[in-house]
């Protein structure tokens, strides 16, 4: 492998690492998912980022109590069977959450 590719793949591998060390105590990882998302795939994307398991309700009472998403009234998910709320991130907030328990 050249020495150029190296570094770059190396810059790759830390970019992942520094997004999982901080996805304990962010919503960075939020914005990899669509403009407007539902909060079983909030609850998917920490799960994998974090490799653990998490509690429903606590997801939810950590994203009511930062502030971190905004409910899209009237908008939901039809996809499914069983329609579900759709939401957007709060760009106008600022504050870490801790998704981890």
């Amino acid at each position: 492998m050249k020495e150029g590719n190296s570094k770059f793949i190396d810059s790759i591998l830390n970019c992942y690492n520094d997004l999982l060390s901080i996805s304990n105590i962010s919503n960075i990882p939020m914005y990899f998912l669509n403009s407007k998302f539902t909060i079983i795939e909030i609850k998917h994307l920490y799960e994998y980022l974090l490799k653990v398991p998490i509690n429903n309700s606590r997801m939810r009472e950590r994203l009511s109590k930062f502030n971190s998403i905004i409910q899209l009234d009237g908008d939901f998910n039809t996809e499914n069977i069983r329609p579900s709320q759709l939401y957007k991130i709060n760009k106008d907030n600022n504050f870490l959450m801790i998704i981890k328990i």
